[in-house]
């Protein structure tokens, strides 16, 4: 942090003032604006821009009076994920994901179960594809819908599991280490999808790094792997259901 915003956090965290806490907003405004540039890549039409930025603003608000300035944490990546749940939490409220996705979404991860348990490792997209007796391109289309019919459903459905679910917040510190978050959640747990995420193949774990670690959008992620952004968002979803799979075998999901 430079000085200026530096001394703005150091007073916050005397004073927990709404003026400071205002300057705050207005320093990482711009922050939210990127994120939600990342809903609007596929054309949602269920929020407007403002919508987003509104719902966005909220997180990182949120954000600001959660942050421990006395850890050694990177406030932007900490707030991105904020951010980006605040917006999604929204779209949940007003549309979940169709039925066809839900069903792709559903034979997908079933299959790569299947596989995960005959080869005793994560399979392949040429595998899963394989398996499913669709063309690789096919599978691709199948990925990308998860993304372009609602940006929120392939999350929302990663992360719950009939009536059960598992924290967001579990899954990503678990991912990104103990310093991220509080130490509020089951060791055991945060142990275990620790070792799923080790066992992703080297591009989905590398998509998964920029995307939640990073904090980078779909756009950024494709340029920094010089592929287009459909690419990405194949990558991203047979990595959420790489981890799925593994999360339902493992009976992770918790009520």
């Amino acid at each position: 942090m430079d000085d200026n915003i530096n001394e703005i956090w150091q007073e916050f965290a005397r004073t927990k003032s709404r003026q400071t806490r205002d300057q705050l907003v207005l320093h990482y405004q711009s922050l939210v604006g990127y994120v939600a540039k990342g809903f609007q890549s596929f054309g949602s039409s269920v929020l407007e821009w403002d919508d987003l930025i509104s719902a966005g603003t909220l997180g990182l608000i949120e954000a600001i009076q959660r942050f421990d300035v006395s850890r050694n944490i990177k406030f932007t990546t900490f707030a991105t994920f904020r951010i980006r749940g605040a917006i999604l939490d929204v779209l949940r409220e007003i549309d979940w994901a169709p039925r066809k996705v839900r069903s792709n979404v559903k034979q997908v991860y079933k299959v790569i179960s299947v596989l995960q348990n005959k080869l005793s490792r994560n399979p392949t997209e040429e595998e899963v594809a394989e398996k499913l007796a669709i063309p690789l391109e096919k599978y691709h289309k199948i990925l990308e819908s998860m993304y372009t019919d609602r940006f929120v459903s392939l999350q929302d459905i990663v992360f719950q599991h009939d009536d059960n679910e598992i924290s967001r917040e579990t899954f990503i510190e678990s991912y990104q280490g103990e310093e991220y978050f509080a130490a509020q959640w089951n060791e055991d747990l945060e142990v275990q999808l620790k070792e799923i995420l080790k066992k992703l193949p080297t591009k989905e774990r590398l998509v998964l790094t920029l995307y939640y670690y990073e904090g980078l959008n779909l756009a950024d992620i494709a340029s920094v792997l010089d592929v287009t952004e459909s690419r990405v968002c194949q990558i991203h979803a047979q990595s959420l259901l790489l981890v799925k799979a593994q999360i339902l075998k493992k009976d992770l999901y918790q009520v």
